[in-house]
């Protein structure tokens, strides 16, 4: 059931997990190496641990 109209796929946290896989398949796609993989992975924590700092 959605209050908004139209069809409901999931929930938030399912379509950002979605998203999040889509978007690791086309990292694979395009070669990137794990070098790069790992630089990506260590400046998503680094900006998480930000934001979380900010809010608490």
């Amino acid at each position: 059931y959605n209050p908004f109209g139209g069809d409901a796929w999931g929930t938030p946290t399912e379509g950002g997990a979605l998203g999040a896989f889509v978007v690791f398949l086309m990292a694979l796609w395009k070669k990137m190496r794990w070098g790069e993989f790992r630089d990506a992975l260590m400046e998503t924590a680094k900006l998480s641990a930000m934001i979380f700092t900010i809010i608490w």
